[in-house]
C-alpha cells in the first residue's frame, strides 16, 4: 500500500530534521553541507515518489523547507535526531529499503562535503544506522 501525500509530507519534514542534525552534529552549519543537501534532494529525492504538497509542489521539497526553518532557529542536533527517531518508531512502514539507503547516502554525502567527516558526524551516522535497523 502506498503512503498518502500527507504521510509523505510528514516523512520529508522529518528527513529535513534528520539532515539538519547531520549538518550540525559538529555544532556548525556549513554552506557546503547545505548545498550538498539541496543538490541531493533535486538529484535523488524528487524521484522517490509523486506526492505533492497543497500547492502542487513535489513533497520532497519539504526536506529543504524543514531544514531551512531549523537553520534559522538553530535547535540542538540531538533534539532533531530524537524527534526523527520517534517518528521512525511510529511509522516504520514508510521506511522502505530504498528510502533507508537514500537516507544513509544523503547523510554520508553531507558529512564528507565540508572538510571530510569528523568524529561528531561519524557518531550521528552510526546513530542513524542504528535507528534505521530498529
Amino acid at each position: 500500500m502506498q503512503a498518502s501525500n500527507d504521510m509523505m509530507q510528514r516523512l520529508y519534514h522529518q528527513l529535513g530534521l534528520l539532515f539538519y542534525a547531520v549538518a550540525t552534529a559538529d555544532r556548525r552549519l556549513s554552506g557546503e553541507e547545505t548545498a550538498k543537501l539541496y543538490a541531493l534532494v533535486k538529484q535523488k529525492w524528487l524521484a522517490v515518489d509523486t506526492s505533492a504538497d497543497d500547492f502542487g509542489t513535489d513533497a520532497a521539497f519539504q526536506i529543504i523547507s524543514a531544514y531551512d526553518l531549523l537553520a534559522e532557529d538553530m535547535p540542538a542536533s540531538e533534539k532533531c535526531l530524537k524527534q526523527f527517531e520517534s517518528f521512525h518508531g511510529q511509522h516504520k512502514s514508510l521506511f522502505t529499503d530504498h528510502i533507508k539507503a537514500l537516507i544513509v547516502e544523503t547523510a554520508e554525502a553531507m558529512a564528507v562535503s565540508f572538510r571530510g567527516m569528523n568524529k561528531s558526524e561519524l557518531h550521528i551516522l552510526h546513530e542513524i544506522q542504528r535507528i534505521l535497523r530498529s
